[in-house]
């Protein structure tokens, strides 16, 4: 009964996100489907974990609540403001062909920079490994290295605006109307940063910022069709191509890390899995057992940091470069699920940066601005909304595990994407009134 529960919870939520907010992609949905998906997988009874406590169940919902409440309060305040337009119209005029070539000179140039930052990305791996041939041997030390941040010659945080690019390469191919090399190339080149790294998070971050300028900005082409079955062909290659890309990346991280696929609490259907691909015990694992590791926090509460010091990482981090004692560590502690697991949702670290009220406010506050930002995004189809927007949802999209603000290369991207998109959103204005 509990699995169904959680199901009909999850379908409830993704419908409710399409009634309030007039789309199927937007972070109200991306939530339900991806914590119902995978509260269900914990109690599918594939690993046997240790029973949620009634506080984690309370917790659990409590924070799903205020995530929906949050997005329901920004469309009351969008209509008690009389702001209440169609929702799935665009204001501004259709791109123009001279447009769209400004576009792609702007992708092709972001292209060549994270094109060469991936380059020496790659030569710096080749010469500590001794050669790139010998990169599936040492995979997993490699991933060890970068999450401690001891892989010497890199360039810090270059390698972010290839997921500004992203974005931008997905509000180029809504505006086109296909997909082309000069849009796939971020997707390509985000794709091998994140397997040089053996991180599978960038890849996420990617696929994500794609998908919301592509749905954000569509049917602004000034050659596609809308409602036709060519077009809707054409979308439906264009996302397939997209999420193929990196669900390949993504196994080959996974397949290439040398990650142990032996659990002792896994049941008989899941030691089955073993051997195979996409769908492995580490796979299963890893999306169920932050549930496990928020259970087992919740019945300590014994970390001790300095508040913000999840949410607010890079903050704490660049203190600490000038002589503070503020490093927060890149790896959050471990707890016993009764399988060793040190990602515990984002609501785990809501609790210990602020406390109870974290885990209801923060909920609220993405809910908010997620509703927020999608409303501007979609009514001006500015990229400086695209952006929050689109930073907004990787944080929703990642909340099972963790809160991406503390991810350095997150703040990175938005910030490099805040002042792409504010120069080309001043570069429009411009051109839009000569």
């Amino acid at each position: 009964m509990t699995i169904e529960l959680i199901v009909l919870a999850g379908f409830l939520t993704v419908l409710l996100g399409r009634w309030m907010l007039g789309t199927w992609f937007n972070h109200i949905g991306i939530y339900g489907a991806i914590w119902s998906a995978t509260l269900g997988l914990f109690h599918v009874g594939l690993i046997h974990y240790y029973p949620l406590e009634s506080e984690t169940w309370l917790v659990i919902i409590a924070g799903w609540l205020a995530f929906l409440l949050g997005s329901a309060s920004m469309v009351a305040v969008r209509f008690a403001l009389a702001d209440a337009s169609a929702r799935d119209e665009f204001s501004g005029s259709p791109a123009s062909e001279d447009s769209l070539r400004r576009f792609a000179w702007v992708l092709w140039i972001l292209n060549a920079v994270i094109t060469a930052e991936a380059i020496h990305h790659f030569r710096v791996i080749s010469d500590l490994i001794g050669g790139i041939s010998n990169f599936n041997r040492v995979a997993n030390v490699l991933y060890f290295l970068r999450v401690k941040q001891e892989i010497p010659g890199m360039i810090p945080y270059l390698g972010s605006a290839g997921f500004a690019a992203c974005l931008l390469a997905g509000v180029y191919t809504s505006r086109k109307g296909r997909i082309t090399l000069v849009s796939l190339m971020p997707l390509v080149v985000t794709i091998a940063e994140s397997v040089l790294n053996m991180s599978r998070g960038t890849m996420i971050i990617g696929g994500v910022l794609f998908a919301s300028g592509y749905t954000v900005s569509k049917g602004k082409g000034p050659t596609v069709a809308r409602h036709t079955q060519t077009h809707l062909a054409r979308r439906i290659i264009t996302i397939t191509l997209a999420l193929a890309l990196f669900v390949l990346g993504i196994e080959f991280v996974r397949s290439s890390r040398g990650i142990n696929e032996q659990y002792n609490a896994a049941g008989s259907d899941l030691t089955k899995l073993k051997g195979g691909s996409f769908i492995t015990p580490s796979v299963v694992f890893y999306a169920s057992s932050s549930y496990g590791v928020l259970n087992q926090y919740l019945k300590k509460r014994d970390e001790d940091v300095v508040m913000g010091a999840y949410t607010l990482a890079p903050f704490w981090r660049l203190l600490a470069k000038f002589g503070f004692e503020t490093y927060i560590p890149q790896v959050q502690p471990f707890y016993l699920t009764p399988i060793t697991a040190n990602n515990g949702t984002y609501l785990r670290e809501l609790d210990a940066d602020f406390g109870t009220a974290g885990m209801v406010a923060g909920p609220y506050l993405m809910g908010f601005l997620g509703s927020l930002f999608l409303f501007r995004a979609r009514k001006t189809q500015k990229l400086v909304d695209m952006m929050i927007l689109g930073h907004i949802y990787v944080v929703v999209a990642l909340s099972l595990w963790l809160m991406a603000t503390q991810w350095g290369y997150w703040l990175a991207s938005l910030l490099f994407g805040l002042g792409l998109g504010y120069g080309i959103d001043r570069f429009r204005v411009k051109t839009t009134h000569v």
